[in-house]
């Protein structure tokens, strides 16, 4: 006869019970979290969504984001966009129609300033967003230095984009957004000036015109040289895990751009450039201008006299009587070397002040110039 058997069960305490029993900072929270969408969508990993995104990407990031941020970069990307084409392609028509508007110049360059930085921007997250979910898809064979130095200096980016290093190509993407805009602006800068001297151009000063052209042209400058530097790094980025041989064929070929580079360059035409630049910005009346791009020349082409003539005018004009008799002096000396080195030490000092326009005056003993 089998012996009776008793069975027992343990009931398993509940998740409310369990929670109880574990420390405060141990337990979970109450409220259970609800699934949030992403806010973007995952990409097929396709080389043709990076195409994509480099070619329309407000039609991109429309395709790829959900909720508010698809909302959001599909007006900023089409607005800016359509705004900054219809700004660039009739600039003159703009104009004239802005001619009779109080601050009209003001209104056009916040415009042109908002919606070339708007579009510069969605293209810049159009490409991130590739990069970092499409990178993976992009061909081999385009992961060559070549194709990555070629690319990076056609297309800002791109080289780092084949590198992978998604972030830094649209960083350096978005760097065309600055280099166009401060393009636009000196190519305006007539049309500018004017408008600030006339009464219609409310708001704007002569001295805050002169100031922000000065300051498109070095954004200019700095713009290009990231421009030449991202293409060159896009190359080191993907030339760093290959072969010795490959490294020292794409160290080599940047060297010899760079002596290219130094051997084209031309520091006298681009001194005598930007001194007739400053001429014609002085003949309608601007001064901070001229005298930066005079400063700039004589440093350039120290042997011609005319630029620091220039900027020593420039600078009388400004009232800074100082700086101006030290540079009139340094072309005095200037001219006495010359003489002395050419003729012997027998010839006297000469008492002249010499202009860029080529006369001469004799000092008197009432003249506040030195004579050095």
């Amino acid at each position: 006869m089998a012996q009776n058997s008793k069975v027992w069960v343990i009931d398993q305490p509940r998740q409310e019970e369990q929670s109880r029993s574990l420390p405060s900072d141990l337990r979970p929270s109450a409220n259970k979290k609800k699934k949030v969408a992403p806010s973007t969508r995952r990409s097929s990993g396709r080389f043709q969504n990076m195409v994509l995104a480099y070619l329309a990407a407000p039609v991109a990031l429309v395709m790829w984001m959900r909720g508010r941020a698809r909302i959001i970069w599909g007006v900023v990307g089409f607005t800016s966009t359509i705004t900054a084409a219809i700004l660039l392609l009739r600039v003159n028509t703009i104009q004239h129609w802005l001619d009779g508007v109080p601050g009209g110049a003001m209104i056009w360059a916040i415009l042109l300033a908002t919606s070339i930085l708007g579009a510069t921007t969605t293209w810049s997250r159009a490409i991130l967003h590739a990069a970092l979910v499409d990178g993976s898809s992009i061909p081999p064979a385009l992961r060559k230095p070549v194709f990555a130095v070629g690319l990076g200096a056609l297309i800002p980016g791109a080289g780092l984009v084949l590198a992978r290093q998604g972030r830094r190509g649209a960083i350096a993407w978005w760097v065309t957004g600055p280099l166009l805009l401060g393009t636009v602006l000196l190519l305006n800068w007539e049309w500018l000036w004017t408008r600030a001297q006339s009464e219609l151009a409310s708001g704007l000063s002569s001295n805050g015109i002169e100031i922000l052209l000065m300051s498109a042209g070095g954004v200019v400058a700095l713009a290009i040289i990231m421009w030449v530097v991202q293409a060159l790094d896009g190359v080191r980025m993907i030339s760093s895990g290959r072969s010795l041989a490959v490294t020292d064929a794409t160290t080599t070929a940047l060297v010899i751009s760079l002596l290219a580079f130094v051997a084209t360059f031309h520091p006298v035409r681009v001194a005598q450039t930007l001194h007739d630049g400053a001429e014609l910005m002085a003949t309608h009346g601007m001064v901070l201008a001229p005298l930066a791009l005079a400063e700039t020349a004589s440093r350039l082409d120290p042997a011609t006299a005319a630029y620091i003539a220039s900027a020593a005018d420039h600078l009388e004009t400004l009232g800074q009587i100082e700086k101006s008799d030290a540079y009139r002096g340094l072309l005095r000396r200037r001219l006495f070397e010359y003489q002395q080195y050419t003729f012997g030490v027998e010839i006297a000092k000469p008492k002249v002040v010499v202009s860029d326009i080529g006369w001469q005056r004799p000092l008197d003993q009432t003249d506040h110039r030195p004579v050095y």
